[in-house]
């Protein structure tokens, strides 16, 4: 088991101070990134996994377990990152007998056929005075121009997909070796399909029950991004920043030393999308959902509906309810 740690002036030098588009608290003692960027070519779907993992001790041993696990995914059109809230669409096609509310929402694929996009999705319509929900799967076919998505009958395993690429209008994607260091057995990336496994850590003590590589961070803030390339030009692509400044944990394996990662947030550059059901949005036009600048969580509007942002797709992992 090897470790990194990663000094405050070199990342300082890569992400300046951030505000927030949307902010996250999630305490865990120890953290996992996992993202894709899927490339057709001209633009990029990219789903975000932000793990949180806790210590659970037994009789004899302690051990990393998840905690919480929140799926986004998010759209580069090759100059603007967009963060896509699908709980519009979801509440759309809901079937009659399910509650009118949207719990969590899993990101399971996503695939690119005939121009295209195709996003797997299972998530949990819920009833909280029913204490019972429905598990629901769709495959959507997105509409990234319009912002919308209809629910298709085509049986995933059924969507081929088309090659995707390593590069995005003349770009090269490349994902820093720093977001490398956690893929099992040391597996190179996969040719069009750059992709990166992360384990991050603010305190030592943590990192004993961690069975593969991880980070030590010891600044406030860690900026999880991929890069782009061509030629001697260099852009960073920051998808969230981690809050780094350690806080005390106050459940679990617990002591006077033991402190965790707070939680995270989205850059203020990015815009939240609110996808509609390309049915229901007919001729109108799409609007994007944005928050002012800071950590304070601000409700956010659609076409055609009031969504705050605690509806964003990235509730706690609620698996109750039953299977369709």
């Amino acid at each position: 088991m090897s470790r990194l740690v990663i000094p405050l002036f070199l990342l300082l030098l890569l992400a300046p101070m951030a505000s927030a588009a949307y902010s996250v608290k999630a305490p865990g003692f120890i953290y996992e990134v996992k993202y894709k960027v899927l490339s057709n070519g001209n633009e990029a779907l990219i789903p975000l996994s932000v793990i949180q993992l806790g210590v659970t001790c037994g009789m004899m041993d302690c051990w990393a377990e998840m905690h919480e696990d929140e799926e986004y995914l998010l759209l580069f059109s090759g100059s603007q990152l967009y963060l896509l809230n699908f709980t519009p669409v979801l509440l759309s096609v809901l079937p009659p007998y399910a509650p009118r509310n949207v719990s969590w929402v899993d990101f399971n694929g996503v695939k690119y056929m005939n121009g295209s996009w195709y996003v797997n999705v299972s998530f949990l319509a819920y009833s909280s005075e029913a204490h019972d929900g429905y598990k629901l799967n769709y495959v959507l076919r997105l509409d990234t121009k319009r912002f919308c998505a209809e629910k298709t009958n085509v049986n995933w395993s059924q969507i081929k997909g088309s090659t995707l690429t390593d590069e995005i209008r003349d770009w090269k994607i490349e994902i820093p070796r720093t977001f490398l260091l956690s893929l099992k057995n040391n597996s190179a990336v996969q040719s069009g399909y750059p992709s990166a496994d992360v384990l991050i850590v603010v305190n030592a003590s943590n990192t004993k029950w961690l069975p593969r590589h991880f980070l030590i961070v010891n600044q406030t803030q860690f900026p999880v991004y991929f890069m782009l390339k061509k030629d001697h030009q260099v852009k960073n692509i920051t998808l969230l920043f981690l809050n780094t400044t350690p806080v005390r944990m106050r459940y679990g394996y617990y002591n006077a030393k033991t402190t965790g990662i707070p939680g995270y947030w989205f850059p203020e550059s990015i815009k939240i999308v609110n996808v509609a059901s390309c049915k229901l949005l007919a001729n109108e036009t799409p609007t994007t959902a944005t928050t002012p600048t800071g950590h304070q969580n601000k409700s956010i509007c659609g076409p055609g509906i009031i969504v705050a942002l605690a509806l964003l797709p990235i509730m706690r992992r609620r698996r109750e309810g039953k299977e369709i």
